[in-house]
This record gives structure tokens, C-alpha cells and sequence, in this order.
């Protein structure tokens, strides 16, 4: 879906169908899209906690939160007793099939379990404690976490990720034809499985780690890409030296960027 949201647009918060499921500490919500059939938006931030997506054949987007007080040592101080906050302090916004998800809470573990139509985009970011997990969705993905895992499996479209302490796994059943993609992160591994017949062109780097597939790629030969700069006097010279490949002859540059971890690159 291409952006059709105006930056100043008004996001008008809806009236949802809530009920409580088994703990007082979940919630599941019900979020009717403006379009239903159409294709959407998912927009998720998380400071701390998990985000679940799947596809499903509905035509509402469902959120299903899960949130945990965080236990404190002292149970009481001078005299007075401790509280629980069970507010959910999450909010669900949408506006012609844009669906922004936050929350405000950050002494809270919170898990997210949500459900898309199947043709959705998806933005999702987190920073601590928890994972990026998505399956069975069509679109345009990108996805970033600091701290954690992310793992995108039988998707179809085109996906941008970024972590930078965690591994990244990702399975398309489909790529978008002619549109280019990045994966990066700064520990962890890097591991994509494509279509046998994808077409692309690799630029990879791994500093403390290996390039690995069982795709037949046509190494091309590449000067090292030299930047210059200076700086309060300071003159540097850059040297960034890159693996260039092509997959079935060459396609759209997919980057794979990497400092302490693999790259493996798999054909399904």
C-alpha cells in the first residue's frame, strides 16, 4: 500500500468491541477497518516488549494485549503498600485502514498478538525485551528492534529490517518484482530463504563473519567504494569493500549488512 496519510492527518480514535480473556491482565480489541477489503497499514511501536502479526482471511484487525507488572523487591516503603497497576496503557488508532498501535507504559512487559487481512503493510519497531515475529503476510514490510530477534516467515512482498544486538531470519514465499530491499544488523546472524527463481542483485558485507548459500551466484568484480572527508583540519580516507553478486542473472540490489555474524542466504 502506497502512503496515503497526509502528515498533519487527524487519527480519530474508534469506539472497539472489548472483552477480557482469562487474565484481568489481557484485554483483546477489536478495531473495524474504514475499507474493509482493502489493503492497510499496520504501525506499531513498542519500547518494551513483543510484537506478533499473522495474516488471517478477516477483515477487522484484532488486538490481543498482554501486559505484566514488573516485581519489585520492596513491597511496601515507610509504611505504605504497593499498588498494582493494571491500567493496559496501550492505544489503538485508525483512520482509512491506517491502524497505529502504542503504549504509553514503560515499567510494563508487553505483549502483542495481532491480526491483519492478509494483503496488509506493516511498520513495527521495539527496543527491549521482547521479539518481532510476523507470518503469513503480503506487503511491504519494515521492521527494526535494538535489542532483539526478528523473524518474518512465509511472507510475500518486499521487507527493510534492521536489529542491532539480534539475529535475523526471514522466509518469502514471494518477493515484490523489481523492488529493492535491506537487511542489517550489528550481532547476530543474518538468514533469508528467497524463491529458487528470485532475481537479484547481492551486496554483502560480514566483518566478523561468513557469507554463506547454496544459491548459484555470479561474483562480480567491484573496485572498493572510497569516501573522502575532511573534517577541522582532519583529512580520512574511507575504504568500504562490499561482495557483489547476482542471482539468476541479476535484479533489484537487495543489501545485506552484518558486523559480528553470518550472512546465509537460502533458496526455498
Amino acid at each position: 500500500m502506497k502512503t496515503m496519510f497526509k502528515t498533519g492527518a487527524l487519527l480519530i480514535a474508534l469506539v472497539f468491541s472489548v472483552k477480557a480473556v482469562q487474565s484481568q491482565d489481557t484485554q483483546e480489541l477489536v478495531v473495524p477497518l474504514s475499507e474493509p477489503g482493502k489493503s492497510g497499514l499496520l504501525h506499531v511501536s513498542l519500547h518494551t516488549g513483543s510484537i506478533s502479526v499473522s495474516g488471517y482471511s478477516g477483515q477487522d484487525v484484532i488486538v490481543k494485549v498482554h501486559t505484566e507488572q514488573k516485581k519489585y523487591e520492596r513491597e511496601t516503603r515507610d509504611g505504605l503498600r504497593r499498588i498494582p497497576n493494571r491500567s493496559l496503557g496501550v492505544t489503538v488508532r485508525e483512520e482509512r485502514n491506517y491502524v497505529k498501535v502504542s503504549s504509553s507504559h514503560h515499567n510494563k512487559d508487553i505483549a502483542l498478538e495481532i491480526q491483519v487481512p492478509t494483503d496488509f503493510d506493516l511498520k513495527l519497531s521495539g527496543h527491549n525485551d521482547g521479539f518481532i515475529r510476523v507470518e503469513n503476510v503480503k506487503g511491504e514490510l519494515d521492521v527494526q528492534h535494538h535489542n532483539e530477534d526478528i523473524t518474518l516467515l512465509n511472507i510475500t512482498g518486499s521487507a527493510v529490517v534492521n536489529s542491532h544486538n539480534g539475529d535475523i531470519k526471514v522466509t518469502f514465499d514471494g518477493v515484490t518484482a523489481d523492488t529493492p530491499m535491506a537487511f542489517s544488523t550489528y550481532n547476530g546472524d543474518i538468514d533469508i530463504t528467497f524463491p529458487t527463481g528470485v532475481k537479484a542483485t547481492t551486496k554483502m558485507k560480514s566483518e566478523r563473519g561468513e557469507i554463506l548459500t547454496d544459491f548459484d551466484m555470479t561474483v562480480r568484480k567491484a573496485e572498493p567504494r572510497r569516501e573522502t572527508s575532511r573534517n577541522n583540519g582532519v583529512y580520512k580516507i574511507s575504504i568500504d569493500e562490499y561482495v557483489i553478486a547476482d542471482i539468476n542473472g541479476g535484479g533489484p540490489e537487495i543489501l545485506f549488512k552484518n558486523y559480528n555474524g553470518d550472512i546465509i542466504l537460502r533458496k526455498k
